[in-house]
């Protein structure tokens, strides 16, 4: 028998598989086509100019490891553990040992889950160490995947490239005094002050939101899940425990709830991102099909993010938001301490530890 795991120079010499299942991308990790995992030539390997599969106690992976993103090393290190732990559970080292074991009935019998989920690993864990990035993410049901994600090192582009219809932002107008070209996004940074100004103030919870906005910019452009919150939902359950709230939501409690779903808020480049692909106001749910409304409230008229909060030139503090007045779509910006009321929406994104 072959190894399902190793290169091979030619398809047509590779050993069969004693598994028949669809292949998997070395990047995504996604089903291809039928004949087994290992049909294609780039299969799922750790082999990198010439160093050979990595073992248990590899100096490449060591090595290659203190090369990456700190986010990325992290991802690594986790996917490492895991592919140790199904090769020890064959008596392996790694998936060639694992695979010689199973051919030579040494051990526990090779289980399809086990090679499906290691070879899987392998192609993750590959394109996180010959790239420096996450590999792309699917979208579980209910949320999209931002693409692309704008970090703007330099400072906010140009209004010209936020209003550009065919390769920019589409937008037909633009709040310039605050988006103003070159203005750094740092000035849109999540802070704790920030937090504790609107009454968000369970310490435990800022430090784990701040550390999840700074995971999310160390990942850099790679594919983010992410959906537009409605509120309404929370509205009723606060009027269900309170027949006497409010029709409408703080910051606070809307931070809470986002937080509870197991999301964070959405930075402006994710905002940006989500216009980009995504935000389709004014044209009805009607106007798309099934699988799209299930994914997304893309026609939503007003989108906040609110993990990107900024000072105008008054000194007040806002929000980034997508605004649609009926006609067009506009780059404007809500207030940090007003109410939210039903047809707000946020864009948030899953949490990484979620």
């Amino acid at each position: 028998m072959g190894n399902p795991f190793k290169n091979v120079n030619s398809p047509g010499l590779r050993p069969s598989s004693p598994f028949d299942s669809p292949r998997v991308d070395a990047c995504s990790g996604q089903a291809l086509n039928e004949g087994g995992i290992v049909v294609k030539q780039s299969e799922p390997s750790l082999v990198k100019g010439g160093q050979g599969e990595l073992t248990l106690n590899s100096h490449s992976f060591e090595t290659r490891r203190q090369e990456l993103k700190p986010a990325v090393r992290k991802y690594a290190d986790k996917v490492h553990a895991r592919l140790l732990e199904i090769y020890e559970k064959y008596g392996a080292t790694d998936a060639k040992s694992m695979y010689a074991n199973a051919a030579a009935r040494k051990g526990p019998k090779l289980q399809k889950k086990d090679v499906l989920e290691a070879a899987k690993l392998l192609g993750n864990l590959e394109c996180a160490l010959d790239n420096d990035r996450l590999p792309p993410v699917e979208a579980p049901e209910g949320l999209v995947v931002l693409h692309d994600v704008p970090s703007f090192p330099n400072g906010l582009p140009s209004s010209d490239e936020l209003k550009d219809k065919a390769d920019g932002y589409k937008f037909d107008w633009v709040w310039d005094a605050e988006y103003r070209e070159g203005r750094p996004v740092g000035d849109f940074a999540l802070t704790e002050k920030n937090l504790l100004d609107v009454g968000f103030d369970d310490p435990r919870k800022i430090r784990e939101l701040l550390r999840e906005m700074a995971e999310a910019e160390e990942r850099g452009e790679t594919g983010r899940p992410a959906k537009v919150f409605d509120i309404d939902e929370t509205v009723a359950k606060k009027k269900a425990e309170d027949p006497d709230h409010p029709d409408r939501l703080t910051t606070k409690e809307i931070l809470e709830a986002i937080d509870a779903a197991g999301c964070r808020p959405a930075t402006f480049g994710e905002l940006l991102a989500f216009a980009k692909e995504y935000w389709a106001p004014g044209t009805g749910v009607t106007a798309f099909a099934d699988e799209e409304k299930r994914l997304q409230r893309v026609d939503a008229p007003y989108v906040y993010a609110l993990g990107s909060p900024f000072s105008d030139s008054d000194g007040v503090r806002g929000f980034p938001c997508l605004d649609w007045n009926g006609a067009e779509r506009g780059l404007n910006g809500g207030v940090l301490g007003d109410d939210w009321v039903g047809d707000d929406r946020f864009l948030v994104l899953r949490k990484l530890s979620s």
